[in-house]
């Protein structure tokens, strides 16, 4: 991978104060450069393997060596608490989501409709495939932000052996967060045309200046993500609140999120 800054790192740097992933001087490429999904796949099948045989859990780091949060995300890897926390307890496979080429492909062995920022941590439990943390994946999208210790406490919480069994839940409920669901994977794929083109423009600006065009579509994006986490986690709470309250028709209630590919928003 080339080494040298491309102008487009200076302007992503801004997207810090936004809290986003943030372009930094990649230096050497710590991310693996696999070619397709296929060999991406096997790479997660192998650690899997080594997980299940070794009785630990697997880690899937979905990042990209363009990406500031992503790479302070492996520096935690130089601390010696969390590396000696991972390596007792996890089988850790990094993946290159390149320029957002590799994100559907590899997040739907999971169920997860999308990533929402680099990096994604993807705890799975390796017998079942089970996401352990799927209620908190955007957390170390802020990797920056974040000390070592935050990631010792975070990763300590999770434990190998079979996953917990799912409580039972009302119909009322599960007809509300399957609503909240299939609202999920709608933005979803706005969010995958999204990424598209501005992986497409990413590529080819190379050390070219970008323009504000590009700044508008990335702040768009940067915008719909951040919102689009918490409010999903507070639709859900909600819905739960409410049957908590014997509700029997749960309303929800969905958001609307402008983005630069809308072509009122063009």
């Amino acid at each position: 991978m080339n080494t040298m800054k491309p102008a487009w790192f200076a302007l992503l740097a801004l997207a810090c104060v936004l809290g986003e992933s943030a372009a930094a001087n990649p230096g050497p490429a710590r991310f693996p450069d696999l070619s397709d999904d296929a060999e991406i796949h096997h790479a997660i099948d192998e650690a899997r393997q080594e997980a299940l045989d070794t009785d630990r859990l697997l880690m899937v780091v979905l990042g990209a060596d363009w990406c500031h949060d992503s790479r302070d995300f492996l520096d935690y890897f130089d601390n010696r608490e969390f590396a000696a926390l991972v390596e007792e307890r996890y089988v850790v496979q990094r993946v290159s989501v390149g320029y957002y080429d590799h994100v559907r492909g590899v997040v739907g062995r999971w169920g997860l409709p999308v990533i929402y920022g680099t990096p994604t941590v993807v705890i799975v439990e390796p017998a079942s495939g089970t996401v352990l943390n799927r209620d908190s994946l955007s957390k170390w999208r802020n990797a920056a932000m974040h000390e070592p210790r935050d990631a010792v406490e975070y990763f300590d919480d999770f434990q190998a052996g079979p996953p917990p069994a799912p409580e039972p839940t009302s119909a009322a409920l599960r007809l509300a967060l399957a609503k909240i669901d299939a609202f999920e994977r709608l933005q979803a794929e706005r969010i995958y045309i999204a990424y598209a083109e501005l992986g497409e423009e990413m590529r080819d600006l190379g050390d070219t200046r970008p323009g504000p065009d590009f700044r508008r579509k990335w702040d768009s994006l940067a915008r719909m993500r951040s919102d689009i986490t918490a409010d999903l986690a507070a639709m859900r709470a909600r819905a739960r609140e409410l049957d908590r309250q014997g509700v029997t028709d749960i309303p929800v209630d969905y958001p609307h999120y402008p983005l630069f590919i809308d072509s009122t928003d063009s």
